[in-house]
């Protein structure tokens, strides 16, 4: 999600990814973030309004469950995945990207890209079979 029109102020709290690194926002002045690199890290770094829109909302597991509620029940039934791989698949394929294979059951299917595409086979399918 990108962040150009999103209010600073709303980004207290959260993870942003910029340059591909992650960073935790830690506090907003005016138009600039004040952000800090992560737990164990303590690097810190100030993002001016004008380079947000190199940047994009990380999207924890709450997001990821209220925005695709459909592929998750997808994910679930169409490659037999418990609601927590499906969750991990998606929030794999986030962070790492499309090949990622975070567990044995989204390795046997192929990684996280095959999983998406067959659920979407499915998907289709049925919608198909329910339109004859």
């Amino acid at each position: 999600m990108r962040l150009i029109h999103t209010p600073v102020a709303s980004l207290k709290g959260r993870t942003i990814v910029f340059r591909h690194v992650f960073w935790q926002v830690i506090d907003t002045e005016g138009n600039d973030v004040l952000l800090r690199r992560g737990p164990s890290n303590d690097q810190r770094g100030i993002l001016q309004r004008k380079q947000m829109k190199d940047c994009r909302l990380f999207m924890n597991r709450e997001e990821i469950a209220r925005h695709y509620p459909r592929l998750l029940e997808e994910l679930r039934t169409g490659c037999c995945l418990s609601f927590q791989e499906a969750e991990d698949l998606l929030a794999g394929m986030m962070t790492t990207g499309s090949y990622w294979m975070g567990n044995e059951a989204i390795a046997r299917i192929g990684g996280a890209r095959e999983a998406v595409l067959h659920a979407l086979r499915c998907r289709r399918q049925r919608r198909h079979l329910s339109h004859n």
